[in-house]
């Protein structure tokens, strides 16, 4: 019987811990393997695949590539709209007959596109009961939503495939996709160059941000790429994109030397810390006089500049979210103390910390 806990224990599938996913998504179903997506129903691939467990790449690979086109249960899945189970006699690519039981449930993303959010989980035994086929529904209408509508004011999110075919993206951000027919080619123009040269060594699962002109607006990208199936080609990217308020962080695309590119990598993952010119400079293998007059000029702000206005950048998304206290916020964006944040966020804010929260 499967664990009714709160839904919010479940996660999400998109999130930078897949092991922490799979793990409260097999306890909630009690299942041994998992497998979650949001898949084309004609032509499955790889990177459509959010989160996977219990199951090797080798048969994902293969459900996708052929598979998928005799499974019988996932095709009655698709036709009623309804979970449902193999009643006991597993007949499906992804479990073979009498080894096991496997439970399938879709929740259609878009029609137009024929693509289809795609739970599976398998388990020798027991046979899963009618409660579990609903909680698995129910799960996979969570993700949906929670996917579908964020709850920041502003804010987009996407998923794009491996070569930049768009699985999902929210309810707001595809209205203005669909208003704006050229934003995500000039997005996608934009965004994987700039990765490329700041993270040329990028790990999978792994949140980076950059500031970017996205149609002549400023706008804040936290990123990572995914994958749930090894190999070139089966990598997703998770994008969320965040208006920028005016000259709240210099936006920076390509830059003409790689060093400085690295440089503004190494003070979005370090600015908690507060590096000091040596230590951003010694990362790049740069004096500091000459790192300072070379970052100045191609950046066009100062290194000391860039890194205060980007720990004030996320101390106002922080103090927008509320709930979290004003000192621990000094201490996560790489304040010394509580004070030195609010003179600093007041002196060049204009107004307190707690006044910004308030007004925001």
């Amino acid at each position: 019987m499967a664990k009714l806990e709160p839904i919010t224990s479940w996660g999400v599938p998109w999130s930078e811990d897949a092991a922490a996913f799979t793990t409260a998504a097999r306890a909630a179903l009690t299942a041994e393997r998992v497998v979650v997506g949001i898949i084309h129903v004609d032509h499955p691939r790889p990177d459509e695949l959010l989160a996977l467990a219990g199951w090797d790449s080798a048969v994902m690979t293969h459900w996708c590539a052929s598979g998928f086109a005799t499974d019988k249960l996932w095709r009655t899945v698709q036709r009623t709209g309804t979970p449902a189970t193999d009643g006991g006699e597993a007949d499906t690519p992804l479990y073979s007959r009498g080894a096991g039981h496997v439970l399938c449930a879709a929740v259609a993303e878009s029609f137009v596109h024929k693509t289809w959010w795609w739970l599976t989980v398998a388990r020798r035994e027991p046979a899963f009961s009618p409660k579990e086929q609903h909680l698995a529904g129910l799960m996979l209408r969570h993700w949906q939503a929670l996917f579908s509508q964020p709850d920041e004011p502003g804010m987009g999110r996407l998923l794009l495939g491996s070569d930049n075919r768009l699985l999902a993206a929210d309810l707001n951000t595809r209205a203005r996709l669909l208003q704006q027919p050229t934003l995500l080619e000039g997005l996608i123009s934009m965004f994987h160059p700039v990765v490329q040269q700041r993270y040329p060594g990028l790990a999978d699962r792994t949140t980076r941000d950059m500031a970017l002109q996205l149609n002549g607006e400023p706008v804040w990208v936290q990123f990572r790429r995914c994958r749930a199936v090894d190999g070139p080609g089966n990598e997703h990217w998770y994008l969320e994109v965040r208006p920028l308020e005016p000259d709240e962080l210099t936006t920076v695309g390509l830059v003409a030397d790689p060093r400085i590119a690295q440089a503004l990598a190494f003070i979005h993952e370090q600015f908690a810390q507060a590096p000091s010119l040596a230590d951003i400079s010694r990362h790049v293998h740069v004096s500091p006089f000459h790192f300072h007059r070379l970052f100045t000029r191609q950046v066009g702000i100062s290194p000391k500049h860039y890194l205060q206005r980007k720990q004030l950048q996320v101390a106002k998304w922080l103090l927008r979210q509320g709930g979290v206290p004003i000192a621990t916020i000094a201490v996560r964006t790489g304040f010394s103390s509580h004070g030195h944040f609010t003179s600093t966020f007041h002196r060049l804010v204009g107004v307190s910390p707690s006044e910004y929260r308030e007004t925001h």
